[in-house]
């Protein structure tokens, strides 16, 4: 298995289901089952998939001083996440059957908390891959990864800003949703395969599927989302699916194969609620692998 380091934010979560985006305004809705509570944030996310999959995960992040409770009864090892923030940052998340999200994020004094850079380090020489967020505070870790010469993917939100093209040059392999660009699909890949040099990008088109980039190849390739399950909320498939293509990436070598495995737990995962919920083990993976694969070919 491999051995990751994940760094980005940790929230508290309240995910609501909504009849229709964006919302009509009424002053009370009463729904049964559509308000759920939790802990969440992609590197949380993204760690927790790792986790279920077997890796080594050294999960990076700050969260409020008030809130070392919300690690004691996870899997996850607290020794890099810190409570040096006055709050944990928070989310409002919501959904409809059409699979399309409002979000309303507030980070509180994430981005103006310096993380420990020592402690960054740290991390880092245990590391076979950095995933890293888009987030500010992630920002002075890029010189860091870039002379460690480990690879690095980035999970991105949005990629408008002079931040952000930090990272798209500092990348080796780049996950964004089609939600986060301005660009038609096809257009956006070809822009960014040909203005930066990493060596993956995977644009996450929901129920679509997603196209992927790799540049040993040189070509985008579409691949159909796959159906498991019933849709019962699509928050965190990003993460979920960025999670294990990295896993069976860095297990395999092979991007064609990484990406199969991918769509098969982000289908699995989007059958459950809750960003951090849902996820697949390794030999579970297999038995529907064959299930799925053998019918699409």
């Amino acid at each position: 298995m491999g051995r990751f380091l994940v760094a980005g934010i940790i929230q508290r979560e309240t995910i609501v289901k909504v009849p229709s985006l964006p919302i009509q305004y009424s002053r009370i809705t009463r729904c049964d089952e559509t308000v759920f509570g939790g802990i969440g944030g992609d590197a949380y996310n993204v760690a927790n998939a790792l986790k279920w999959l077997g890796d080594e995960v050294d999960l990076l992040s700050m969260i409020g001083e008030r809130d070392g409770h919300l690690f004691e009864t996870k899997h996850l090892d607290r020794e890099y996440v810190f409570a040096n923030l006055k709050q944990t940052p928070a989310a409002v998340i919501f959904y409809d059957n059409e699979r399309k999200q409002q979000i309303f994020e507030d980070v509180k004094d994430l981005e103006d908390t310096p993380y420990d850079i020592a402690r960054f380090e740290q991390a880092l020489e245990k590391a076979d891959v950095v995933v890293l967020s888009n987030n500010r505070f992630c920002e002075p870790f890029l010189e860091k990864v870039r002379e460690s010469g480990k690879k690095l993917a980035v999970n991105f939100n949005g990629v408008e800003t002079e931040k952000d093209r930090k990272f798209l040059e500092a990348a080796n392999i780049v996950y964004i949703s089609d939600d986060e660009i301005d660009y038609e699909p096809y257009e956006a890949m070809r822009k960014l395969s040909s203005e930066y040099s990493m060596d993956c990008i995977i644009l996450g088109m929901g129920k679509s599927g997603l196209l992927m980039y790799t540049r040993e190849d040189n070509m985008i390739v579409p691949y159909a989302s796959v159906h498991i399950q019933e849709v019962k909320n699509t928050v965190g498939a990003g993460n979920a699916l960025l999670s294990c293509f990295l896993h069976y990436y860095e297990k395999t070598g092979n991007y064609k194969e990484a990406v199969k495995y991918a769509l098969m737990f982000a289908a699995y995962k989007i059958g459950y609620i809750g960003t951090s919920k849902g996820f697949m083990t390794e030999k579970e993976m297999e038995q529907w692998y064959d299930l799925i694969w053998n019918r699409y070919n």
